[in-house]
This record gives C-alpha cells, structure tokens and sequence, in this order.
C-alpha cells in the first residue's frame, strides 16, 4: 500500500492541472459550477506551509462566528454546509466572518482544495469531538497562489468539517476528494476560435488570469503548436482532447522556445486553452505539421533594405520596439551581422522568405548564416533580447562571408603574441592561421582587458567547437587538421547582471602546448619550496613536477603576494580538478598517478594582484620545511606581551620562543594595526606546526608543542595592504597574559634590543600613577635601566613615550576613556639583559615592593 505521502506526490500534478482548468474554463465564460460539478480529483499539500491560527485560539464547533445566528447558510458550525465527495462548491465568505461546511470521510485519507477567486484567509479541519478539535494546522489562502491542496489521515463513516475564516471577505471554491484520479473537465461551447492550419489567429491576454480558448483538427500525428509575441512576452497552454481529457504536458512558449510538439491522432479535434506567463498583452497561436511557424503578412511600410557589405544604423527607441529590413540573397549562404551601440544587450534577427515563411529560428548571436535561393527577397525582422526594457543603436549587415563585413584579417605565428584591442561593445576582432598540431590551444593575455569571447572556424565558415568564454592564461582547445587554414573571432564578454560589455586591449596567440608562450615550466622537488613571483598585472607562472604519491597536497609559501589562483594540468594539458584560490597555510590536494607528470599554472587572484610567493608540494598536508631567519628575531618570555609592528604593506615580523609546556596558547592584541593578523608557528627545523591562523583583538590560537623546545612565530598582516602595532605573548592558559593589578608590583626581564609590554585597566576620568624600579633610579634590586610608554590600547593614542624614570616621579595621567592602558619597557638605549619592576596605583604614595 503506498504511504500518504506517496499519494501525495502523485496527485499534486492532477490537481492542480484541475484548479488551471476550473480558472480558466470561468474565465472563458463557461459555468465553472458546472465543469466542477464533473471533475472528480484529488490533491496533495503541494508545498503551502501553514500559518498561524489569526483568531488566536480553537473554535467551537457548537458556536456562532461573528455573532452571526445560527442559518442554513454555513455561518456557524451548526449550520455547515454538506459537501458531497469529489463535487466542488462555491463560496464567498462574508466581511469577518466565516463559512462551515462539513463532510462524512469514507476513506482513511482525504484531500482538500480551495480555488482562490478573491478570497485572503485561512482554512482548517476540525472534528466533531467538540472545542479543541482541529485536524491539522490551518492552512493560509493568499495572492501567491490559485488554488491550495492539503490531505488529512480520518476515520472512515466519521463527520469531519472544513472552517473558511479570517479578515475581509471573497469568494472561492472547495471540494473534498477520495480518490487521486482526474476527471475530463467541461469544454467551453462558447469563445472558443477555430484554427486553421499553417495560419496565425490574433490573441491577447489583456489582465491577470485571463485565458483564451482555440480548437483545431490533427491534420498529422505530430502537431506543432506555434506562437508570436507582440506585448506579450510568454504564454503558457494546455492541450485537451474533444472528450476533456488532458492530452501531453503543460508548455509555455516565448521568444526562444517558440513551439512545442504533440503526438495527436489524426482527423481528432482538439482544444488549447491558453493563459498568459509573462507580462500581458497581445501574441498569436498557429499549428503547423512542422516545426516551421506559419507565414506571417510581411509589412509593406517602413522596411530599410540593405546592400551587401554595407552597414546600417538601427535604434530600438522603445521598449517593444521592432525594425524591419530586407534584402536579395547573393549567395547560397547569407551571413547577417549585428553590432551594438547603445543598446546594452544582444538582438534578436528572425529570417523571412518574401511568402512570410520563416527561414531558420530566431537567433540572438552577432553573426548568423542561413541557406536561401540566389535573387530571392528576403526579410529580417529585429528586436531587442529583452523587449520590455532594452532599447538603444545597433548596426546590421549582410555578406557572403561569415567574416564581419570590413574587418580586418590578422595572421597569427604560433606560439608569438599579437596585440588586439577591443574598443567598443559592438567591436569584433579576427584572425587566421594554420593548423600545426591536432590539438590546438588559444591564450588571451590580459592588456586593459582580462576577458573575451572567442569562436574557431574552418575556412568554409563552419564553427569548430561553441562559443567560449576566455579568461587571461585560461587557454581554450580546439581538435583541428593539420595544415589547414582556420578563423577566430574575438569579441567583448557582456557581464549578464549589470550589462557592462567589457572592452580593452589584450593579446592573443595559438600553440600546440596549453602552456602559455613565452613561459618555462620550473621543474619542482618534493617537500622543497621553490621561489615564484607574479610581477605585473596579469602574469601567469608555471611549474612541473612528478606525482610521488596517489594523493598530492600544492602548498603556497605568502611573501608580497597572498592570494594566486592555481591550476593543475595533466601532461595532455587535461584540467586536473578546478581552477582554485589557494591562500598560505591552506594546502589544495588533487588526485594524481603516482610517477606521471603533470603541471601547475599559477596566477593572481585578480590582475591588479602582484609579488612574491613561494611554492611547493607534498605528500602530506603538512608543507614544505622553511629556511628560518637568524636576523630580526624577537625573543618571547612566557605569559608576556612583545610588541609587534607591521610597518609597511606586505611586512612580515619573526618571533622566537621555548616552549614551557605540550601546550601552547599564542594571544594577539591589536593596537594600531585593524583587521587582525596571521601567525605560522614552525619548528627550529623550519616545519611547520599547523596551518596559519588568523587573529585579531582578543585573539588566541593553540598549538601542540615539545616541552624545552625552541619555536619560531611568523606574523604578517590578514589584509597584506594594512599596517600597524601589535602585541603578541605566549603561554599555557587560554586566558590571555594578566594585566598589572592596582598597587602590585610586576617583575620583568629584558633580553637586548627587546621590549616587555603589560596592560592595566582603567576607569574614564580617574588619575593614575605608573612606577617603575630599575638599574638607574630603585632599590637597588634591578640590574637594567628601562624607558617606560604608555597609549590607549583601542585608539593607540599616546600617553607618555621614553620616559627614564618613574621611581621617584611616578608619570601620573587622567584617563580620557575607560578600557585599557599599553604600558611597554624597553632598555634604555638598547641596554644589555637585565630585570626591572613596573606597577601602577591611583595614590600619590609609591606602592612597597
């Protein structure tokens, strides 16, 4: 036996195929009660979420609604009105009230539909168990959709009933079903047109929910169902037998998908019944035995004719707008050109024998061909991709070559670059060349322009291949024969959403190799960085290694550049997985076959990013060991702040330090610096422990470690542009290094050149008094004379910079905001190693150490 909700996909089509036709038979002036009354159906939840229960509670079923009295009119559950199964009703549901209706289940599940006229409210099921007795949530009725289906698991021979309720009042209809089996509807008797074969009969579909009803003869067993736009711009149909029963599938038709087919039996009649998809307005409707549309009357006023080779000017003023032109063919093969101007999207060009009769399908591309009789008049009909919005100039012509009518021809040598320049949206640029291997491949290089569109031809004019969009070292292929002659065509990429034609300078060439001219493949080694360098816009590096393992894991290295695109390529110049943004510290794997060799294309993430970068593959996710620096490198003492600077874009900064457990929390504090920065921890081998992290204000990262061992931190900025101050410190709590405590006195230690930085806490409009006790001025106890600064931690403004002495003079300042204070000591020019004490109160007295 088949689950509810199986039942319920299976007849969510058949109903509402069902609420179409009550629509559109009422719309076409038939009597809706009537075709009702003789469609048995059933329905499924079809998706409509309930909503909430507006009146905030259960209903009665004993109660009144509104404070209507009781009547045979379905005003209270007392009065409902009987539906009989598989019959609809109709209703209108009066200003804040509601209607009742009940039922007596005959099955274990029945479905419910409502046909939405003008009705907004909601429907439930209750039973009649008494107040508390809804079956089910209800179920909202608004302008979103038609009709509304939902099921519900009963008792067989129980009495259930349906409440329409809710604010304001309209009318629908609603059934109650058994069964999930469709019904022939009623066909209207009236409105309806006679087609006739190979002729277009007018329509318009003027408001919503309109629909309009034709009828014709199968004159063949398949039959075409054409339509024209004129306002409209889609339809959609549905195509009954003469005894009102569904015959195919639901179709809608526009200016792309123009027919659709039905096999019929021939000497049948059959109906269209026909409601509008897209805008209103008016259209035609034709049935062909062919896929050719019926002829058209060809305008005789207001037509340009064209001369071979020669452009014309064409301007689509408004929307809708159409233009005509015509023609004598000169040729067996006529190719019409279009060229926009102002118009920001393609057009579309349909062909017409002087009969009326189409030549070939509307087409939107810049150049099209079509096979036509030598002296015979033709005409091209014009209008815009999209036609309720689109308007603008555009250039038409006609030639007998499928080259742009006065290009010129540029000859390509392979693997050499030759420069284009595609200046204008409706520009297009050509070359030829001579095949030299089976396989060829085409480069753009980028110029002011990063991407174009490109299509090969043979010399008959034939395309070898589609359209493809091209972007910069994105080398498209193409199996040609050696020796022979071949075209290609570039011409601006249009981005689909702003409608901006991309144009610019550029450069192009072909090769036998997907590598890009000019460029060498470095050969790479196995868990060895090797150095790259994007250096200006647009460049593109490659590289080549043998797989040494079935998984292999690509490593980049950051220096002043952070963020190439990389792509692998087997040694058949096949893509290997996608082209993919490959950031420090985030390996990207592939799977290769161990000992074949393939290669790596290495690019920028945009082509205004340039610099440096290091490169490298393994066997693991872990990446290549680093040669460390043994200059510039601040030693850490543990749970102690160091300050940091990232001075320039791109500035890199190297810490060191000994790890005092297995594990090692790594906190950074920013001051000046915004948008956090990345930290790399490697061993003293130069392997790398983990990934890279990032780290902002507050920020802490762990790591697994080897007690006594010597680690080195590399940091560099999130944002490579951003510059600042910093702080980082290390230790083995979560919680970052503690900040001074009012009238405790912290002891530190100093290592040459380096500096210790501690936080203190403060209150907006207190005054505080920071002191300090060294080699110079103390008590006799530290061996390192230090200068002291202090700066707000959030803003980095300064308090007090180099100052030597605080033990008799503490430096005391009012708090301009409440947060936290930077206090940093460094040795007084550049002193030895030593100790010192630092502490802060708000008394005038000198805390005792």
């Amino acid at each position: 036996m088949k689950t509810i909700i199986e039942k319920r996909n299976a007849s969510r089509c058949i109903f509402s195929i069902l609420m179409f036709i009550v629509l559109c038979f009422a719309a076409c002036g038939g009597d809706p009660e009537e075709l009702l009354a003789s469609s048995a159906g059933a329905a499924s939840n079809g998706g409509n979420s309930a909503a909430s229960n507006p009146s905030g509670g259960s209903s009665s079923l004993g109660g009144t609604s509104s404070g209507s009295s009781a009547a045979a009119d379905g005003l209270t559950a007392a009065a409902a009105i009987p539906l009989d199964m598989n019959t609809w009703a109709a209703g209108t549901k009066p200003s804040d009230g509601e209607i009742w209706y009940r039922f007596t289940a005959t099955a274990s599940t029945h479905y419910v539909a409502v046909s939405r006229g003008t009705l907004t409210g909601y429907v439930r099921m209750y039973s009649s168990a008494g107040t508390d007795s809804a079956v089910g949530e209800n179920i909202a009725i608004t302008t979103a959709e038609n009709f509304y289906t939902f099921n519900r698991t009963l008792t067989s021979g129980q009495t259930y009933y349906l409440r329409v309720y809710g604010t304001g009042s309209g009318s629908y209809q609603i059934m109650v079903s058994n069964a999930a089996v469709a019904a022939p509807i009623t066909l209207p008797t009236t409105g309806v047109t006679q087609l006739t074969e190979n002729v277009w009969a007018d329509g318009n579909l003027s408001s919503s929910g309109a629909v309009q009803w034709y009828k014709f003869t199968a004159t063949a067993s398949t039959q075409y169902i054409h339509a024209a736009f004129g306002t409209l711009t889609a339809l959609s149909f549905r195509l009954y037998t003469s005894t009102g029963l569904e015959n195919g599938t639901y179709s809608v038709l526009n200016s792309i998908t123009a027919y659709a087919s039905y096999v019929l039996t021939v000497g049948q009649e059959y109906y269209i019944c026909v409601q509008r998809y897209g805008g209103s307005g008016t259209y035609q409707i034709g049935f062909t035995a062919s896929s050719t549309p019926p002829p058209i009357t060809l305008p005789t006023t207001g037509i340009t004719q064209l001369t071979e080779n020669v452009w014309a000017d064409g301007n689509l003023a408004s929307a809708g707008a159409v233009q005509w032109y015509t023609f004598t063919a000169t040729a067996a093969t006529q190719y019409i050109h279009t060229a926009l101007g102002t118009l920001a999207n393609s057009v579309y060009i349909q062909v017409y024998a002087s009969t009326g009769i189409a030549a070939g399908s509307a087409s939107i591309d810049t150049s099209v061909s079509r096979t036509l009789t030598i002296g015979q008049e033709y005409y091209i009909r014009v209008w815009a991709y999209t036609s309720g919005s689109y308007t603008g100039t555009y250039q038409i012509a006609l030639s007998a070559s499928f080259i742009t009518p006065g290009a010129t021809v540029t000859s390509l040598t392979e693997n050499t670059w030759t420069d284009g320049n595609l200046a204008s949206a409706g520009a297009v640029q050509w070359y030829t060349f001579t095949a030299t291997a089976a396989t060829q491949f085409f480069h753009i290089g980028a110029g002011t322009l990063n991407s174009s569109y490109i299509q090969v031809y043979d010399s008959a004019g034939s395309t070898v291949g589609g359209t493809e969009y091209i972007t910069a070292n994105t080398p498209a292929s193409r199996a040609l024969t050696v020796g022979q002659e071949y075209y290609i065509k570039v011409w601006p990429y249009r981005d689909s959403y702003t409608g901006t034609y991309y144009t610019g300078t550029y450069r192009i060439a072909f090769s036998a190799s997907f590598i890009t001219p000019g460029a060498t493949a470095a050969s790479l080694t196995e868990n060895v960085w090797a150095d790259g360098n994007l250096a200006s816009a647009g460049a593109v590096q490659w590289y080549t290694f043998t797989a040494t393992a079935a998984a292999q894991y690509i490593h980049i290295e950051a220096g002043t550049l952070n963020y190439p695109y990389i792509q692998v390529y087997d040694s058949a110049g096949s893509t290997v997985g996608g082209t993919e943004y490959i950031t420090a510290g985030t390996p990207v794997s592939r799977a290769l076959t161990v000992g074949q060799e393939y290669y790596i294309r290495v690019r920028p993430y945009s082509s205004s990013y340039t610099g440096t970068y290091q490169i490298g593959f393994t066997a693991s996710s872990t990446p290549p060991p680093i040669t460390l620096p043994t200059t510039g490198v601040t030693q850490l003492t543990a749970n102690t702040w160091g300050n940091g600077s990232l001075a320039s874009a791109g500035a890199v900064q190297w810490f060191k330090f000994t790890a005092t457990a297995a594990a090692q929390f790594i906190h950074t504090t920013l001051g000046t610096l915004t948008g956090g920065v990345y930290i790399q921890v490697y061993a003293d081998t130069g392997t790398a422990v983990g990934i890279s992290s990032s780290l902002g204000n507050g920020g802490f990262v762990s790591r697994t470690l080897t007690d006594g061992q010597e680690y080195y931190i590399r940091v560099w900025a999130y944002t490579s542009g951003n510059t600042g101050t910093y702080q980082i410190a290390y230790n083995t709590s979560s919680a970052a290094p503690p900040p001074l405590t009012a009238g405790v006195w912290a002891n530190g230690s100093l290592t040459a050149g380096g500096s210790v930085t501690y936080t203190m806490s403060v209150t907006s409009g207190t005054t505080y008094r920071i002191w300090w006790n060294d080699s110079y001025q103390g008590n006799g106890t530290k061996s390192v004379d230090v200068i002291v600064s202090a700066r707000y931690t959030s803003s980095g403004a300064s308090i007090f910079s180099g100052v030597d002495s605080g033990w008799s003079s503490p430096q005391s300042f009012t708090a301009n905001s409440t947060g936290t204070v930077t206090i940093t000591v460094s040795g007084y020019s550049g002193a030895t190693s030593g100790t010192f004490g630092v502490c802060y109160s708000t008394s005038t007295t000198r805390p005792s150490t």
